[in-house]
């Protein structure tokens, strides 16, 4: 479960819309829906505010959404399944420049291993 997904939940269990949690986070409800629909990212900002606006706090978002997707992952459901998989995911949830810097550290760093190590066993 991503924190979307827990910020969603814990709204609609107060009875609110998205328009009231977006004016309580100074965005609009087109935002507010991409975050808990997981199209967006947010600011740590935005998420103290809504977590303050949902009677909760930032990190207890996190922990709820880490704890119910690991469970999930536990069970064998959800997706991603592996690290690999949630970077990919992540990776194209990307635009272009920020795409660029990515392939440029990750060239970096694989020019900087030593020969002999291999990253999978």
């Amino acid at each position: 479960m991503n924190v979307g997904m827990v910020i969603r939940r814990l709204r609609k269990s107060l009875g609110q819309t998205l328009e009231w949690l977006a004016a309580m986070t100074g965005t609009d409800a087109a935002n507010v829906s991409r975050v808990e629909r997981g199209l967006q990212g947010y600011t740590p900002e935005w998420l103290e505010k809504a977590a303050a606006a949902l009677g909760t706090t930032a990190s207890a978002l996190l922990s709820e959404a880490e704890e119910k997707s690991g469970k999930a992952l536990a069970r064998g459901g959800g997706f991603p399944h592996n690290d690999e998989q949630e970077m990919l995911v992540d990776y194209r949830k990307l635009r272009g420049s920020a795409r660029g810097l990515v392939r440029l550290m990750i060239a970096e760093m694989a020019r900087d291993m030593p020969k002999d190590n291999h990253p999978h066993p």
